[in-house]
This record gives C-alpha cells, structure tokens and sequence, in this order.
C-alpha cells in the first residue's frame, strides 16, 4: 500500500454528506484534507494554499466543478490533479479533457478506487 501521509486534499462539494465520507476515507489514508462547499470557495483555497490534489463535485450551485476547474487551469496550481466526483454524469474521456478534469470518482466512494487515483495522480 502506497504512503500519503500529509499530503493535502481539497474536497469541493456541496453535498455535507457526500464531502464527509470521502473526507473520512482520506482521513484513514493519512492525508490532510480541507473543504470548500463551491467553485468559488474552492478558488479562494488554492489562493491561499498549495494542493497535491482536488476532488470536485460536477455540478453545484455558486460556481460548477466545470466551471471551477476551468479557472483552476488558468491559476498558478494548473497541473494539480483534479478528480471531478459524481453519481450520475458519465464523461467521456475528451469531456474529462476539455473541463480541465484529469478523471472522475463515482459515488458512492469506494476505498479500492481512491488508493488507485491517489496512486495514479499523486505518485505519478
């Protein structure tokens, strides 16, 4: 099993319930995570702080994942991994692409999937 510990993780979602269990999940895998409940919060984030990754609900009131991880490409933290998570949308690989996603996580979360990004994203 791959070591995470301390690295940084920002959830952006809306859902308490959705963003607490995969806090929960990095948590366990040693990791210091942080949450913003929109795009704009997310983007105030990264502002202030550096991170290994980002895992971004699709769709969300105030600003979407698309719309939030479009901006993130344009900021200082354009090569962070980001993992745009969702229980119903289905992208294709060149809609991964074009929003600025680098892939996605279904809901509900499995641990198995989030050790095989984390090691594919982070440890790259």
């Amino acid at each position: 099993m791959s070591n995470f510990k301390g690295l940084d993780v920002l959830i952006v979602d809306d859902d308490e319930l959705s963003s607490s269990a995969l806090r929960h999940i990095l948590k366990r895998l040693k990791l210091n995570v942080s949450i913003a409940e929109n795009g704009v919060e997310c983007l105030r984030e990264i502002a202030l702080k550096d991170y290994d990754l980002i895992f971004m609900d699709y769709q969300m009131p105030v600003m979407d994942g698309k719309t939030a991880a479009r901006e993130i490409r344009k900021s200082r933290l354009s090569d962070v991994p980001i993992i745009t998570i969702t229980g119903s949308v289905h992208l294709s690989e060149k809609e991964l692409k074009e929003y600025g996603f680098d892939d996605w996580l279904i809901k509900p979360y499995r641990r198995e999937d989030i050790v095989r990004l984390l090691d594919e994203f982070i440890l790259r």
